[in-house]
């Protein structure tokens, strides 16, 4: 009877060295790895689009605040099911072992890139006149002094937004359970059904 009521119980699962080789630390890694991706790309796209957006060329203006415009406003969790279900899930040339993970690092540097693009806008205005005007004056052009004067400081300035931003990146991870990423909230899952004690898997 005891061995029957032992057997009943949950099982104990975070001193189990299974439990951490299957599921855990795998489940980490590709957390990690994502959200390593994700940030690389989003930066970036940012800083790409930002300086696009300050660019003294209109057009190059105008093109940058609409792909930034409307990534910002494309929920990111509906640009994950798009890429996977409509794209890379049906696509012959893509492995579709790799096919949530792509779906995963393109939606969201995609998204968040656009904010990192728009933090390094604001960046750039918050400083004052002057570093412009210094930099016009002693003969560099519009781009170099964006680029050598007023982009260093404006990243400088905006750290703080941008690492809060990046973490963002990391916590948005866990969205690629929709597309069956095997990221750690898909590994809790995983463990939680098969040891039968969901919530301390959580």
């Amino acid at each position: 009877l005891l061995d029957e009521a032992l057997a009943a119980l949950p099982r104990r699962f975070v001193t189990d060295p299974e439990v951490w080789t299957q599921y855990l630390l795998p489940g980490l890694w590709e957390t990690v790895k994502a959200a390593t991706l994700s940030v690389l790309l989003a930066g970036i796209f940012g800083l790409v689009f930002g300086m696009g957006r300050l660019s003294h060329l209109r057009w190059v203006r105008l093109v940058s605040g609409a792909v930034v415009e409307f990534f910002r406003s494309v929920p990111v969790l509906l640009m994950m099911i798009f890429f996977f279900f409509g794209w890379f899930s049906r696509s012959a040339w893509i492995p579709s072992e790799y096919a949530p993970l792509l779906g995963v690092v393109l939606a969201l540097p995609l998204y968040n890139g656009s904010v990192i693009a728009e933090l390094v806008r604001s960046g750039v205005y918050s400083l004052p006149k002057g570093q412009a005007e210094a930099g016009l004056s002693i003969g560099l052009s519009p781009g170099q002094t964006l680029r050598s004067i007023q982009l260093p400081q404006a990243l400088t300035a905006m750290l703080p937004a941008l690492v809060g931003q990046l973490v963002v990146v990391l916590k948005d991870t866990a969205l690629g359970t929709i597309i069956l990423y095997p990221e750690l909230l898909t590994a809790a899952k995983t463990l939680g059904s098969a040891y039968a004690n969901t919530v301390p898997a959580y």
